[in-house]
């Protein structure tokens, strides 16, 4: 089960993560799923409408399911 401030990222129809925020904490199934971005590559704009573009364009799978958020945060932020 999910914990409050973690990543809930699951695959549907064997083909599409879903990326989901936990947002109630531990017994408490809320959450809030992904369903789409405004993109800025290159300075374009372009909307990723489908939660399954979301995580292609992200590049996400299960590798970050479970993983806080706000320390992915702070790894985001100092960069690579």
């Amino acid at each position: 089960m999910p914990t409050a401030e973690r990543l809930y990222i699951y695959l549907v129809y064997g083909m599409h993560w879903m990326l989901n925020f936990s947002t109630a904490g531990q017994g408490k199934p809320e959450g809030v799923l992904i369903r789409g971005i405004l993109a800025d590559p290159d300075g374009q704009r372009k909307l990723l409408a489908g939660p399954g573009r979301v995580t292609k364009y992200l590049r996400i799978d299960n590798k970050l399911d479970g993983a806080d958020v706000i320390c992915l945060e702070a790894d985001l932020a100092r960069g690579p």
